[in-house]
């Protein structure tokens, strides 16, 4: 079985870039970055994420992530949307079973 169609859900292919998703949601899209080694959060457009993620590793001054974007819509719902309308309705499968308690 496809992966994809395990999840029922449509994902872009491989080779789509962070640029790709830019010319899909807009280049003046504001989003939320977090800085990975502060944890600290902050607002700035998507065109300045791809900036940053088109620079070399080793010239990047941090290392910084995008933990969600909104895609509704914009040209990306098509390659990034549930295939059923009912698919959320689906999770959790089954009763969440209590995980060990720590602390």
């Amino acid at each position: 079985m496809d992966k994809n169609d395990a999840i029922e859900c449509g994902i872009p292919p491989n080779t789509f870039t962070p640029r790709d998703v830019m010319e899909r949601v807009g280049e003046n899209r504001m989003i939320q970055f977090i800085n990975v080694d502060s944890q600290q959060s902050f607002s700035n457009s998507f065109k300045k994420f791809v900036e940053y993620f088109e620079e070399p590793v080793e010239d990047r001054a941090a290392t910084y992530n995008v933990i969600s974007l909104e895609v509704s819509g914009t040209e990306m719902v098509d390659l990034v949307s549930p295939r059923s309308a009912g698919w959320s309705a689906g999770f959790p499968p089954g009763p969440i079973e209590a995980g060990p308690v720590f602390g």
